[in-house]
């Protein structure tokens, strides 16, 4: 029996009919299917969505679809949140409650620490990020939470943006990670993303190892999820999950046990 799919629904610009054959075989991990001419259906093949925090989408090289049709593919594709590298879409796939719980308590303690000091901006995840890579192609990224500071890009500047998009690099920026094999993949997007296209300081937090993965300038570290995050490059932040992370190790052991 098939699993439930995961449909995209392409703008008639794209021309899914007669690329349909190149997307297949470029992904045969997944089981493609065309329905109506500009639905694709996405199924599970060789491994379970449920384990993974998104799924990547590749397309042939001459086969793009440009940035204004990642836009138009989100709004007709409701259910998702789509980000775009040159080579792919990236499906974000829904999370469970209590990582919601803990992405609110993140933008919960930026939010009160901007609100203190006045020093910058704060985003959630519905907020993309475009930038642009070094052949001239739109790149369209997602953060769980993140905060621009004014010294780094003036408030009068992120009034200006247009289009919805935040179009400088984040000066802090956190994932959480939200599927049991979700870590390596929070952890590239940090490095080749974020602290690529200049994050001062960058956060992946993982409830499943309970571990915080902190980079900059000077690299990564590791810290406990137990341990209060600070940072000197963020004066007076304290990020503080400890609470929200042993309800979810919590819920863990449960399920577990209910097995």
């Amino acid at each position: 029996m098939k699993s439930s799919p995961l449909i995209l629904h392409f703008p008639v610009s794209y021309q899914l009919t007669e690329k349909f054959l190149s997307l297949k075989k470029l992904n045969s991990a997944l089981h493609l299917e065309l329905k109506n001419q500009d639905e694709l259906w996405i199924f599970e093949k060789d491994f379970s969505f449920a384990h993974f925090e998104s799924i990547d989408l590749y397309f042939p090289e001459n086969q793009l679809i440009s940035y204004q049709e990642l836009i138009e593919l989100e709004t007709q594709s409701t259910h998702y949140r789509l980000e775009q590298t040159p080579q792919k879409i990236i499906i974000i796939m829904a999370t469970s409650s209590l990582i919601g719980f803990l992405t609110f308590a993140v933008l919960g303690s930026i939010y009160l620490w901007i609100s203190k000091t006045k020093k910058g901006r704060g985003y959630a995840e519905t907020t993309p990020y475009k930038f642009v890579d070094e052949h001239g192609h739109e790149i369209r990224r997602e953060a769980d939470a993140s905060f621009i500071a004014f010294e780094d890009c003036s408030e009068e500047v992120q009034n200006s943006w247009e289009g919805g998009a935040a179009q400088a690099p984040p000066t802090f920026v956190v994932e959480v990670v939200s599927a049991k094999y979700g870590t390596k993949s929070a952890r590239k997007k940090m490095e080749e993303v974020w602290m690529y296209h200049g994050t001062k300081v960058g956060v992946v937090i993982c409830p499943f190892t309970e571990k915080i993965y902190v980079y900059d300038q000077n690299g990564n570290s590791e810290q406990s999820t137990n341990e209060i995050f600070q940072h000197p490059d963020l004066e007076g932040y304290q990020g503080d999950f400890s609470k929200e992370i042993q309800t979810i190790q919590q819920e863990l052991e449960k399920k577990k046990y209910k097995k």
